[in-house]
């Protein structure tokens, strides 16, 4: 069998025990997300209100994150977020019912989707609602082979859970073992190479100056 590499994109917890305890889990690497009012570099969450404070912090952020991320909120507002070059990932997955329109803007600005796990810690008729947004979400997904990240989204690093225990809430939702497996590695490391300076596009990088691949 294939041996396979873990990572959870999605950390949103400021300890400084959490990249230890992330390789104790079993993760060979993690993100830890800030937010504009605590970013010092790294990756970026950003949850703007409206297109004009979207368009006022990306102009302030995008030459220094590593990545961007949008956290979901509706989809009028996310559609119009994720077409901007310098967005990659679509956080959160259970915030409402993607339509089929959304998945295609989705996959033509090559966007990940990730799926947050913290969400289904969550008790009673919530829980049952994000279950059913994030199934209804992953299958449209599936169809068109958008890349699909699981992370614990933990603010804290007791939140935070092993591989083996994210692929089992995933299958809460039904999230096959395989497409599990491939979010937490293959989807999540595709990710990982947009933080290269040699990036350009999916599939394009550059190996030497004047020549790309």
């Amino acid at each position: 069998m294939k041996r396979r590499d873990f990572y959870d994109l999605g950390i949103r917890c400021r300890d400084e025990r959490v990249k230890s305890f992330a390789f104790e889990l079993g993760f060979k690497d993690i993100w830890i997300f800030s937010e504009p009012d605590n970013f010092e570099g790294g990756p970026l969450l950003l949850n703007p209100l409206n297109r004009k404070e979207f368009k006022k912090l990306i102009a302030k952020y995008h030459s220094k994150a590593s990545i961007i991320a949008i956290l979901s909120s509706n989809m009028k507002n996310d559609r119009a977020f994720i077409r901007n070059d310098f967005v990659h990932i679509l956080y959160g997955a259970h915030r409402y019912r993607f339509d089929r329109s959304f998945v295609r803007d989705i996959e033509e600005n090559n966007i990940a989707v990730l799926f947050d796990l913290s969400t289904l810690l969550e008790k009673g008729r919530q829980r049952s609602v994000s279950i059913y947004r994030m199934r209804h979400n992953y299958f449209l997904l599936k169809k068109r082979d958008i890349p699909i990240l699981l992370s614990s989204g933990a603010k804290n690093i007791f939140s935070m859970r092993p591989p083996d225990e994210m692929i089992a809430m995933a299958s809460l939702f039904d999230m096959e073992e395989d497409d599990a497996l491939r979010a937490l590695s293959d989807d999540a490391e595709r990710i990982r190479k947009r933080t290269s300076p040699n990036y350009i596009r999916e599939g394009v990088e550059v190996v030497e100056k004047g020549y790309e691949r």
